[in-house]
């Protein structure tokens, strides 16, 4: 199955390609499943050997002036470093450490508190909302309240939608 469509399987298995497809729309006992993980198995497989070479590549080119190339005094072949070999070289290393080495060089940043709790404490949190409500004049057990903007110098209610607390 590795690269080939679902008409090359059918013909190398030697079912009829409509019934195949039939499989793969009814997902016919995990058909379409199992061919999707096959697929995906392949394609993983195949950027990993990808990852690889990019990992070996040689990043220097020879040196070739009117087709033909220099050597060096002891007759070893010149070369320069190529900076747009470098850059896929060091693009992979980055992906390769940023994904299996990712305890020690993700980039993922979580913001949590010490020992990994909540960054504020959730009395903090209900004695600014207690606070916020006491500033509006609403009550302890208020929710949501009606809006009035300044635009219309308050003699105007906005609905929001939501259920006006009682006061």
């Amino acid at each position: 199955m590795q690269g080939k469509n679902l008409k090359e399987i059918a013909e190398e298995c030697e079912i009829s390609y409509k019934t195949m497809e039939g499989w793969v729309s009814r997902n016919y006992e995990g058909f379409r499943d199992k061919l999707k993980m096959y697929k995906n198995e392949w394609r993983l497989s195949l950027a990993e050997q990808n990852i690889d070479e990019a990992l070996q590549l040689k990043i220097t080119n020879p040196v070739i002036v009117s087709g033909v190339p220099q050597r060096n005094s002891d007759g070893t072949l010149m070369e320069v470093i190529d900076p747009k070999l470098i850059r896929i070289k060091i693009d992979n290393s980055h992906f390769v450490a940023e994904t299996l080495g990712k305890d020690t060089y993700s980039k993922r940043q979580e913001l949590v508190g010490k020992g990994g709790g909540s960054l504020v404490a959730k009395e903090d949190v209900q004695e600014v909302v207690a606070r916020l409500k006491a500033a509006a004049g609403l009550p302890d057990n208020a929710t949501t309240h009606e809006i009035k903007p300044e635009s219309n110098n308050g003699s105007e209610s906005v609905n929001t939608g939501q259920p006006v607390a009682s006061s």
